[in-house]
């Protein structure tokens, strides 16, 4: 059975969010209570994970996601809010031979609602961060002076769900919402051959429609240009949206994979399957299917987070239940849950 660690200094409240760094050593969470507060802990040689740092406050409002910057620009984390801010923080030393400190290096308040999700580019593209916008938009900011993490450039910005596609046409449906959705999540296409790439997932509209969205930054415009819809999360009764995105890694496939996570009636964990042509990116041809719904993953209240593994050949996804299931696709394209773990039924270590 899989084996437990009990924590010390435990954050009061919930845990709203927990990322890992790119190398699954550091751990950090944010709670909501009185104040929001971030906590990283780090694992030692014998996998016991300890606080090295007092949990400190940050922002003003809930905490929805933390993300990792990779290590070649140094320990950073970004932190986005209800507060409409992301806030760049940087552990360094204060002075030689103390205890390393996080300190806030810069705050993000272009956006005017709430910022959902934010990701960091892959390392080749260089500091730069995506922010989901309540507002309807993704905000792409770069850092171009990496010893410099008080200075960021909006790059560009672009309203993810107010035009139709060119190559994937959407049905009248779909966007006939006078209303703009706000964007809850986004993933970075991680891959050093394509152009920079994000799928992007939104709210619910009235219709009980939300959208899978994939875009790519045109090198000859300069923009960021829509390439397709991916299969919708739907609910006749309202109350859908998409409650997470993750754009699998590529190890040389020929196509590229992507979990999205919903509240749908059934279906609300979809793999969707996009070719690498020498076009681009695009959705498979006519009369296939672009997307696989597993079914067995349905729970009343839908599915909060999915995840690949480095080789992205197994799914992670999780729920309100408490279990984390694994999936894996068989030679014939069918996607297969290969493990539930249950939080009840993970032995806790000694504190």
């Amino acid at each position: 059975p899989l084996k437990g660690y009990a924590t010390r200094d435990v954050l009061v409240g919930y845990v709203k969010d927990i990322a890992f760094d790119f190398y699954g050593k550091r751990l950090a969470t944010c709670s909501c209570d009185e104040r929001p507060r971030i906590e990283v802990y780090d694992q030692d040689e014998k996998g016991e994970w300890t606080v090295r740092h007092k949990p400190w406050a940050a922002h003003e409002q809930t905490i929805n996601k933390l993300c990792w910057a990779h290590p070649r620009f140094g320990q950073i984390i970004a932190s986005c809010s209800d507060d409409c801010s992301v806030e760049i923080w940087e552990e360094q030393e204060t002075t030689a031979g103390s205890q390393p400190k996080w300190h806030k290096r810069a705050k993000l308040s272009d956006a005017q609602k709430p910022i959902k999700d934010i990701a960091f580019a892959p390392e080749h593209q260089g500091l730069k961060v995506a922010l989901a916008c309540m507002d309807g938009r993704v905000y792409v900011y770069e850092c171009v002076d990496v010893m410099n993490l008080s200075d960021w450039t909006l790059e560009e910005y672009f309203d993810a769900f107010v035009q139709a596609p060119y190559s994937w046409r959407s049905s009248e449906a779909d966007l006939s919402s006078s209303r703009n959705p706000g964007v809850r999540c986004l993933s970075w296409n991680t891959s050093k051959f394509e152009p920079p790439s994000l799928v992007v997932g939104s709210e619910g509209t009235e219709e009980g429609t939300a959208l899978v969205r994939v875009w790519q930054y045109g090198e000859a415009s300069r923009k960021w240009v829509l390439v397709c819809d991916l299969a919708k999360h739907f609910r006749p009764e309202g109350g859908c949206q998409v409650n997470d995105v993750s754009w699998a890694p590529n190890m040389g496939r020929s196509y590229h994979l992507i979990a999205s996570a919903g509240q749908d009636e059934h279906g609300q964990l979809k793999v969707h399957r996009l070719n690498r042509t020498p076009d681009g990116l695009a959705p498979v041809g006519q009369g296939q299917s672009n997307e696989s719904a597993l079914a067995s993953a349905d729970q009343p209240a839908g599915v909060w987070r999915v995840s690949w593994n480095a080789t992205g050949t197994v799914l992670g996804s999780s729920g309100p239940e408490g279990v984390v299931r694994l999936w894996k696709s068989t030679f014939k394209g069918e996607w297969r849950e290969i493990k539930a773990v249950s939080s009840e039924s993970v032995e806790p270590a000694a504190p």
